[in-house]
């Protein structure tokens, strides 16, 4: 049976003439270094995804 792995972002957007996608993580309160560790595989989550979504 597949692991089926959920990541939610605060903000996603696509960059039309940089032709990107652009990743905003929202956080309140002081920065943890476990917040850059989630960023990190999140945004490598996104540039694996195809470039028709």
């Amino acid at each position: 049976m597949p692991i089926e792995i959920i990541i939610k972002q605060d903000l996603l957007f696509y960059h039309l003439k940089l032709r990107c996608y652009v990743v905003i993580e929202l956080k309140k309160g002081r920065l943890l270094p476990e917040y850059a560790g989630k960023l990190n595989f999140s945004l490598s989550v996104v540039d694996d995804k195809p470039s028709w979504l």
